[in-house]
């Protein structure tokens, strides 16, 4: 069973959402779905894995100023 949920997100990543096929937002559907599930079983864990997605932004190429950033958009 699924169901529908809103959440805030910026406009890039909203845009790149909306354009990728939808086999992808199924697959990214599914990765929230693991993400949310994961902080419920651990939710003081959250900050180590905002940590390790931050420094894999970084690896590609997204500073550290530009993270900041995105997770005060809004």
């Amino acid at each position: 069973m699924t169901t529908t949920i809103n959440m805030e997100i910026d406009e890039t990543t909203a845009n790149i959402y909306t354009a990728a096929p939808a086999e992808d937002r199924n697959r990214l559907s599914v990765l929230w779905g693991v993400l949310i599930r994961e902080y419920q079983a651990a939710p003081s864990s959250l900050g180590k894995l905002m940590d390790e997605i931050g420094n894999k932004a970084e690896e590609r190429g997204l500073t550290a100023e530009e993270l900041e950033s995105i997770l005060h958009a809004g």
